[in-house]
This record gives structure tokens, C-alpha cells and sequence, in this order.
């Protein structure tokens, strides 16, 4: 099958990448996610390039590396950018930026995540 993600990527549309990704939201949150035997699925992205829903696995290795000990990696080089985590949004001197395997996450069902 075809990634029909990457089409629409690389066609352009902000309004239509816009919808693809509220539409996969709501069937979320209404329960439908993919069910694809092989996801197409890039990095940490949630979405399903077969099928264009959300992916359950993905999430939680999502929540996962945003709660694990991690070095701090700034989102930026200017402004407040400089002291916020781009992996997970904390700022530079949160504890887990030392190590610390406390944090707790939870997917968008509710499923409580550990480093």
C-alpha cells in the first residue's frame, strides 16, 4: 500500500494537513486507531501512513522518551527557546535532564507510562 501520509506531506496544503491530523485526533478519541499489521510510521510521529489514523504503540513510545532520563536538548538557540527541552517540553533544570527515573506520563487514553 501506498504511504498516503507522505502524499499529502508533500503536497502542501496546510488546510488539509491541518484536517488529516484533527481527523485523526477525534477518531482517537472515539476509539478508532490503526490497525495496520505494519504501520507506517515515522520517528515519534503518532499518525499511520497506510492508514492515516493514530498508532496506540506509538503513543506510549512517545510518552515513554518524554519521561525517560534524557540530556537536555534546547529547542532553540535565542530567547526562552534556550532553556526548554525539545524532547520534552521541561525546562533545562528539570530532574529527569539529571537522571531521574520519577517521572510518570500518561497516554491520551490514560494509561500511565514509566520510564
Amino acid at each position: 500500500m501506498a504511504d498516503r501520509l507522505e502524499e499529502i506531506l508533500l503536497g502542501g496544503d496546510a488546510r488539509e494537513i491541518i484536517q488529516l491530523s484533527l481527523n485523526a485526533r477525534i477518531k482517537a478519541d472515539n476509539g478508532e486507531w490503526c490497525t495496520c499489521a505494519k504501520p507506517s510510521l515515522r520517528g515519534l510521529d503518532l499518525l499511520c501512513g497506510h492508514c492515516l489514523l493514530q498508532n496506540k504503540d506509538q503513543e506510549r513510545a512517545k510518552v515513554r522518551s518524554m519521561v525517560a532520563p534524557h540530556e537536555f536538548e534546547p529547542r532553540g538557540t535565542r530567547g526562552i527557546r534556550e532553556f526548554m527541552c525539545v524532547v520534552c517540553s521541561r525546562w533545562k533544570d528539570d530532574p529527569r535532564h539529571a537522571g531521574d527515573r520519577s517521572a510518570v506520563g500518561r497516554t491520551s487514553w490514560g494509561e500511565e507510562i514509566r520510564p
